[in-house]
């Protein structure tokens, strides 16, 4: 799932290129988010054994401290990050399994 904002749109190509699958825009990936807002995405989107947010900063780093219970987690352009819940996504119950920068993913 990702913003409709430009540069989003493209990495949430990419991504769903090499995974086989359909992207979905939601606009409500172009802003700031919370918890539940992660949540009802989800919920609406269907079922997804790995589903994959792509939205912005300074928003992803906000919501991803909020996700984990810290405060903002710097998300640099062009990084990933995955993080587990048990049951539904709630504000700071999930566990930051990585944080990938984007030199990483680019073989840099």
């Amino acid at each position: 799932m990702t913003s409709p904002r430009v540069r989003a749109a493209e990495t949430a190509e990419i991504v769903g290129k090499a995974l086989g699958i359909e992207v979905v825009v939601d606009r409500r990936l172009a802003g700031s988010l919370f918890a539940e807002e992660v949540q009802d995405i989800l919920l609406a989107a269907g079922v997804a054994q790995r589903p994959c947010l792509v939205g912005h900063d300074p928003d992803f780093s906000s919501l991803l401290g909020e996700l984990i219970g810290v405060a903002a987690v710097p998300m640099r352009k062009g990084a990933l990050a995955r993080v587990d819940f048990e049951g539904h996504v709630r504000s700071g119950r999930g566990t930051l399994r990585y944080l990938v920068p984007p030199e990483i993913l680019s073989g840099r």
